[in-house]
């Protein structure tokens, strides 16, 4: 946030390296070979764009792979909520 309040937007960079436990596990998650990948599995309500769902701790993110690139972004995170028993997770 004092990057960014700052703008110094160098000191985020790269973004896959930031200190944040989502980050962290989704670059954990895809591995440099698809068999060894180990995300939660599809996020069955992303109808549009076929995600996958990254856990951390009370983090809940939406991993994308670009079939042309191969290379998976995280492309939404958000708090889990009512202690993680709704679907509507964030």
């Amino acid at each position: 946030m004092r990057a960014l309040a700052e703008g110094d937007l160098g000191q985020l960079h790269p973004l896959s390296e930031l200190p944040h436990p989502i980050i962290a596990k989704a670059a954990a998650s895809f591995a440099h070979a698809s068999d060894a990948d180990h995300f939660v599995g599809a996020i069955a309500s992303s109808t549009q764009l076929r995600l996958f769902e990254i856990k951390a701790g009370q983090w809940r993110g939406g991993g994308w792979q670009d079939a042309e690139t191969g290379v998976n972004w995280l492309v939404v995170a958000g708090l889990a909520k009512g202690e993680h028993q709704d679907h509507d997770d964030f």
